[in-house]
Parts: structure tokens; sequence; C-alpha cells
């Protein structure tokens, strides 16, 4: 079974010159935009080994990330409501990887990221079932590990230094080196012990972990971990006890070198150790202190006629791996139920309630979802960005699928509104997509509803007013700001700004400089609006996506439609720019909602978010002759 570990290390080296060369740019672009969020990185066996390092890069970024294994999942014991979750296997087809995400699906994440080593794996095929899932996947060219990970562990801690490290971008690592006579020496003289302290400092926590993983799965020995100055904290005393049947070694970097030989000096000189060093305090420094690690592995192997690569399985052990468990596990059956999903949705500590307010909130759901299904509607007005068309189609415009879903009410006589901040491109969008005999139906609010017209009014926006005053004043203002230079573009019409940021990962940043620059100002009747990719600043008594609601009524009155409309958009909770529009009685979130217990639910289905939401709703619509229902 497996290779041997020496073929394995023979492949390292290219195995890391080949992760350097992959693309990672949308893997990195994806984790940073929603930096805003908790992110917790889900692994086993070796993979666990990454799963660390991805979190040391995470916190060294700033954000909180944790490394937790599968069964954390199950047991309910992290909460990851709202979350943001990076599934790392190599092979992508292990029980606990594909179980744990499913269950994790229950939970309410904010985006599921899964990372493998194969093509076409079954992890990439359950995570398409799911809108927020998100799956990477590489062709290693070493293909399957042997028994302990190796290649795939250098390749995704390359590939993910790659995409994570902010401070390495530009900067190829030195070749590759290892003192193999060193190593082999120590494991001569040393192997037969029992006990190996591993002492480790900042950027070598993971590859602590990982020797801890490899010892354990090879038999090789036991391993005690432990950080320098938590090890002056008593651990030392095994020394003392057990001192003659144990070894230290020493993960160095130069950040703690100074540290690491002063903690060996004080020790007695009849302990054996070994220092596994690198010259590099960045991450880089990680990946190369990993692939030194595999060199005392193999020679500690062949000193006890053991190869890491095949060590050799007990027919429990396979039966163990392939354990599936998930029944056998206690966990909170509320967390997959569909009232919990949409409650916590709402209330973010849902925890904290007590019986009393959560019946409460329960009470509310029931009276929504009864309202929703005893309603006759004459149409539905829609946000556009993120509720319709998705972030990856944004200049592409709505898709086949959503199109054919709005014709299908088009077609049955129902009127549609679209509130959107974009202009003319909307218009256009829609033109492209639904057949001109139903352009009539469709009432467009252009600009977060400050210019009204139906879709086949071609006329409408007219762009050529002069901006508001207090527009201009405010871009005079954003102007002078030297820290916004070269950072923003701004689109300016006659009551409305729009903004977009150069970089996105910068905009929590940029967005409290622009706030500041409102507050100061002063305007009034000007309102800050955010939008998945911008934000807007409207005058408001000109501006609101409520506007398109009227003409709307008018037009199904026409019609012989009931004047009851649903409102779906995705940023339901303020500042999301559809605020306003899901403060209505009859509204649906497809993302973000308000913390108002009667209106802007969540009640899409677990692990889908915008347009798969939205299709997800319209898929519950009940049609009778002259209006429709939702069995929500």
């Amino acid at each position: 079974m497996g290779k041997p570990f020496q073929t394995e290390l023979s492949s390292i080296e290219s195995t890391r010159s080949w992760a350097l060369d992959q693309n990672v740019k949308a893997l990195r672009k994806l984790i940073f935009s929603s930096s805003d969020k908790p992110f917790y990185i889900i692994g086993s066996g070796g993979s666990f080994s990454s799963c660390t390092f991805v979190a040391d890069l995470l916190q060294y970024d700033g954000f909180f990330a944790k490394a937790i294994t599968p069964l954390a999942i199950h047991q309910n014991r992290i909460r990851i409501f709202g979350a943001n979750l990076i599934f790392i296997s190599a092979s992508g087809k292990n029980t606990d990887i594909l179980s744990s995400y499913e269950t994790a699906m229950q939970q309410n994440p904010n985006l599921a990221i899964s990372i493998t080593l194969k093509i076409d794996s079954a992890l990439k095929k359950l995570s398409k079932k799911y809108s927020i899932g998100n799956h990477f996947e590489f062709d290693l060219p070493s293909g399957k590990d042997g028994f302990l990970a190796t290649n795939s562990l250098v390749a995704i801690y390359a590939i993910m230094n790659k995409a994570l490290d902010l401070s390495t971008q530009t900067k190829m690592p030195d070749p590759f080196t290892v003192d193999v006579d060193s190593i082999k020496a120590f494991a001569k003289k040393n192997a037969t012990r029992k006990s190996f302290i591993v002492l480790y400092g900042g950027w070598s926590s993971s590859v602590a972990v990982d020797l801890e993983s490899k010892f354990s799965e090879a038999a090789l020995g036991n391993i005690l971990l432990s950080d320098y100055r938590n090890f002056g904290h008593g651990r030392h005393h095994w020394f003392d006890k057990q001192g003659k049947d144990s070894v230290i070694i020493l993960l160095i970097t130069p950040d703690e070198e100074r540290l690491a030989n002063k903690t060996i000096s004080i020790l007695p000189k009849t302990i054996p150790h070994i220092k596994l060093s690198v010259n590099e305090s960045t991450s880089n420094g990680t990946v190369e202190l990993l692939m030194q690690s595999f060199y005392l592995v193999n020679e500690i192997g062949k000193v006890k006629k053991i190869d890491p690569g095949r060590p050799g399985v007990p027919p429990y052990g396979s039966k163990l791996y392939n354990l599936k468990y998930k029944t056998l596990v206690k966990n909170n059956s509320a967390f997959s139920s569909r009232e919990y999903l949409a409650i916590s949705r709402k209330v973010e500590s849902i925890d904290l309630l007590t019986q009393h307010e959560l019946s409460l909130w329960n009470d509310g759901l029931n009276r929504f979802k009864e309202l929703f299904a005893s309603t006759k509607f004459g149409g539905i007005i829609f946000d556009y960005d993120g509720t319709l068309c998705s972030s990856q189609n944004r200049y592409l415009g709505i898709s086949n699928e959503v199109a054919n879903a709005i014709s299908e009410l088009l077609k049955r006589g129902f009127i549609i509104g679209v509130a959107t901040g974009r202009g003319k491109s909307a218009r256009e969008d829609f033109q492209k997509q639904i057949p001109k005999e139903y352009w009539g139906q469709i009432v467009i609010g252009y600009y977060n509803g400050s210019a009204i017209g139906l879709l086949s009014e071609t006329a409408v926006p007219d762009t050529a007013s002069s901006p508001h005053p207090s527009l201009v004043a405010i871009v005079e203002e954003l102007k002078q700001q030297e820290l916004l230079k070269d950072a923003i573009t701004i689109e300016m019409r006659p009551f409305q700004l729009t903004i977009e940021i150069s970089d996105p990962l910068k905009w929590p940043y940029y967005r409290g400089i622009i706030s500041n620059v409102l507050l100061k100002k002063n305007v009034a009747d000007i309102q800050m609006l955010e939008s998945s990719h911008s934000c807007d600043i409207v005058v408001k008594s000109k501006a609101s996506k409520l506007n398109v609601l009227s003409p709307c009524i008018e037009l199904a009155k026409k019609h012989n439609l009931p004047s009851e409309f649903v409102c779906i958009g995705d940023r339901g909770r303020w500042p999301g720019n559809d605020a306003e529009l899901l403060s209505q009685p009859y509204s649906l979130s497809v993302d973000e909602v308000s913390s108002d217990i009667m209106s802007c639910w969540n009640l899409s289905g677990p692990g889908k978010k915008n347009v798969e939401a939205t299709l997800d709703y319209l898929s519950k619509s009940k049609y009778s002759d002259h209006s429709f229902s939702f069995e929500l």
C-alpha cells in the first residue's frame, strides 16, 4: 500500500515549483472579499496540517481563523452561522470531508470554499449543489500520495501561501536545501527513543502539527508539542523523569533563533536535540521547514525499519478510516431545522435568546409565512445585482434560467418591477433576454428609483440633467481626500453618485473615509447605500427603490391584477441598498436580512444565496388565473 517515502521526497521540490506556478487570483480575491467574517478551515489527517498553516496565514493578515476537524462540524461545537468555511482535501473523497460539508450547509455559513488536488472530485460535485459553494481544483503532477501526505501537503502549503501571504507576492523562495548528513546522524543515534518533544514558534507551528501527525500515523514515536515559552511553564519537567528516552526537535526561523538557542543552552547537555532551521522569517520559510521535516521522518523510519510511505495498515484501520459516523454523533438537531435556519439569519446571537424571545421569533416567522400563503399577488419587484444577476455575470446580464423564470411570470400576465442602482445597462440586459411582447409589463427604477420607466421606454433614464448641488459638493470634498486619490472612481448622475473601489479588498477601509466625508460635510437629504460591488450616495427625496412600487400597482390595476407585490433583494440590512425596499410586509431577502420580525426574512434553502435563492423562491410560487401566492 502506498509509495516508498524516499520516492515521494524526490518530487517535493518540483511539486513546490509547480504549485508556485498555479493561478490563485480568483481564490485570493474570494477569500479577501469575505474577510469581515471569521474563517474555519476544515480537514482531516495530513490535511489538518495545511489547515493550521492556512489559519496562521489568515491570522497574520488580521482575520479571525481557526483550523478544525470535521467532527467539530458534526457536533455543532463550533458556531459557523455566517462564517466562512475552507475545506481542504487532497482527493476530495473521504467520508469525513464530504459528510461535514453537507452538515455545514445546514448551519447557514456565509461562504464555503473547497480545495482539492484532484480534478472532478466528489467534493467538487457536492459543492456544485450549493450556491455558496466555490470549488478550486488543481491537478497534482506527482499523483496520489503514499500513506502519508507529502507532495499534496507541499502543494497546498505553497498554493495557499501564494494566495494569502501579503508580504511575499513577488518573491520566489530560495532553492531548497537540507542537511541530510546531520539528520542521518541524529536518527542513527536517537531513533530508538520513544518520545520526541517538538519546540516551535511563529511560522513553524503547522510544521510541528504535521510532525505529530506523521510520527503517529507511521508509528515512529510519541510526539509532544510546545511553543518555546509554554515549554518553560512545566513541560521541561518531562526531561527530569523521562529524559533517558526522549529527544528534542527544534523548529527554527530567524524570529525565534535566539530564543531557541537560549532555551536549549539552559537544558542539561545530556538531552539530545536536532535543529531544523531556515533563513526566511516569512511564511515562505514554513514551506521549506515542512520539506526539511520530511527528511527527518524518512531517516527515523529507516532506522526503525518502517517506511512512512507504506507502513502497513491493519484491517481495522481501513474500517476506522471509512466509518460513516454521522448518525453516531450526538448533535443539536434544531440546528438543521428550516425554522432555526431562518431565525438564525435574523438573529446572529440566536443562542443568547431566552426561550420566550425564541418563541416570539418563531411566532413571527409562522405569521410571516401564513401571510405569504394567504395573499394574492399581482407581481414582484426585484433588486438587480445580487438578486437577478450574479456578481460573476455582472457584465453579462441575467442568465437564461433567470430570464425563463421571469418570462413565465410575464406570460401569465403578471407585472415585474426592477429597482436598481444601475442606469441603462439594466434596460439593455433585459431587452436582450426578455421577449419584446412583454416589455410593457416591466417597470424599471434606475439609479435607485430616481428615474422610472417601462422596459420599452428607451428615453429613460435621462442623464443629461445637471447633478443635484448636494452631490456636486460631496464630489468636490471627496476629490480633496489624498487617501482616496487613484483609489475610487465616481460616476455622477442627477440624483446619485456611484463610487467604485479600485481594490475591493480595501472596501472596509475606504468606506470609513467616505462615511467620514459625508458626516463632516453634513449635507441635508443625502444617504449612503451599499450594494454588492459599490456604494451609492443618493438624494433621499428623489431616489428610493420604493418609487417603483406605485407605477407597478397602477399597471397591475390596468391588468385587473391584485395590487400586492412581493419585494425581493439581497441587501436588506441597513445600510444595504435594499433596506427600504425590503421593509415592506411582503419582502424576501436572498442574503442579508433586517431585524424586523414581520418583513425581510430569508427563507431560502440551506446553502442557497443570491440568484439561486431567487430561483428557489420562484419555484415555490402557486399560480391561479389572475394572481399567484407563495408556499414558503
